[in-house]
């Protein structure tokens, strides 16, 4: 009713709606039913409507109803005029927009989610022609949606690239299956990149034809560089650890080897070592209980198999100085004085038997020099033995030691 705004109709769909009854809702006004602010919306709306004499279109408005709760109407009013062309009814026809609204709302969401992916994301038809595409998608094809949504695959990837490489995945997608593969293309001009791509079938209806496709294209570039990368190091590990493998096997063998010939010059040098010490024993019994006349000739012996003996020694130390020199020296305080008395006892006996007179000029509070002792000993043997062996008979050998100053550097000596 125009005048005072009551309700005189209201058909069985805005019962079910409203969820009230004809015989409740007729005579009663928008304050009989809804809250406050809802009835000052819907009176004002009213008035407007009555005020202009024309048609007032109301896109959305909330309306409580008593058993569905809050829900969204699009409401058009409409005044009816009497004979005299005054308002005398209003007509109000809504629409139950709540459904679509609450789809719309969800739709916004999943394209919010769509176009925050970093994946390429398109729906495709039967017809294979594009009709969504996220903004990852949009970017990579340096194009608009607007230049997208509409054009075939063959337009956009190129008709041999649509044919070859797409074209047969697809065409299993539309049968039903899930379809996933791996392809390597370039985009927007640049570098080619290798990506995994998703084809999954969507269906109307369950049992339904398939009606489109939903490709997701994930660019892999990284993992597959990375599991190339690894494949590689795995190789050169493979490599490298054969090779070291090599090297520790041939060292095992030459170890072994080594391990035999020492094996071997120790059984050797322990023959050639108890043959001379054998003599010497025998002899030295000899000397003892022998014929007095025959101790020259004992003593002939004895000194051949000490020379012999010494020989022996010699050769072994000869050895040592050659593995210590195959090995890093290890240099260590050395007292010059000391090897020299060394030296000086050790041959004094030889000197006197070869009628050489040996004697020593050491200086006192020597400091100690750095050195291999082994090394130093074995050179000041071999110095001595060639002294022995050619001074003449009636000769002098002195072993001396002393400091020598070279501008700022001091050396010690042993001569």
């Amino acid at each position: 009713d125009a005048r005072e705004l009551r309700f005189v109709r209201l058909n069985k769909a805005g019962e079910a709606l409203l969820g009230y009854s004809r015989q409740e809702l007729l005579g009663k006004r928008d304050y009989d039913f809804f809250p406050k602010h809802e009835a000052d919306f819907f009176t004002q709306h009213d008035r407007e409507t009555l005020e202009q004499c024309t048609l007032v279109d109301i896109p959305e408005e909330i309306v409580h109803t008593r058993d569905q709760g809050q829900r969204i109407l699009h409401t058009k009013k409409i005044p009816i005029m009497d004979k005299d062309g005054k308002p005398h009814y209003l007509l109000g026809i809504s629409e139950d927009i709540t459904e679509r609204k609450r789809a719309e709302e969800q739709l916004r969401r999943y394209e919010f989610i769509a176009n925050a992916a970093t994946e390429f994301m398109t729906l495709i038809n039967q017809q294979h022609v594009l009709e969504a595409a996220n903004d990852a998608y949009c970017r990579a094809q340096g194009r608009s949606r607007p230049e997208l949504i509409g054009r075939s695959l063959a337009a956009v990837w190129g008709e041999a690239r649509y044919r070859e490489k797409i074209l047969p995945y697809l065409q299993r997608c539309f049968t039903g299956e899930i379809v996933r593969y791996e392809d390597t293309f370039a985009i927007s001009g640049g570098e080619p990149r290798h990506f995994q791509v998703g084809m999954y079938p969507y269906l109307a209806a369950p049992g339904g034809p398939v009606t489109y496709a939903a490709i997701v294209t994930v660019d892999v570039t990284d993992r597959v560089q990375a599991e190339a990368a690894l494949r590689d190091l795995n190789t050169t590990l493979e490599v490298r650890v054969a090779d070291r493998t090599r090297q520790l096997s041939e060292a095992n063998a030459q170890l072994a080897e080594l391990d035999r010939l020492k094996d071997d010059f120790i059984s050797r040098i322990s023959h050639e070592l108890r043959t001379p010490l054998a003599s010497i024993k025998i002899y030295l019994e000899l000397l003892e209980a022998g014929k007095p006349e025959k101790r020259q000739k004992y003593m002939q012996v004895l000194n051949e198999q000490t020379a012999r003996l010494q020989q022996l020694i010699e050769s072994l130390l000869e050895v040592t100085r050659q593995r210590l020199a195959a090995e890093e020296v290890m240099l260590t305080p050395v007292d010059l004085n000391h090897l020299a008395q060394t030296l000086a006892d050790d041959a004094g006996p030889r000197a006197a038997q070869c009628g050489l007179t040996l004697t020593t000029q050491l200086t006192p509070a020597l400091p100690p020099v750095k050195g291999e002792a082994v090394l130093l000993a074995q050179v000041l043997s071999n110095l001595m033995r060639n002294a022995l062996s050619y001074t003449p008979t009636g000769g002098a050998i002195e072993i001396a030691t002393a400091p020598i100053d070279e501008g700022n550097t001091r050396w010690l000596t042993l001569t």
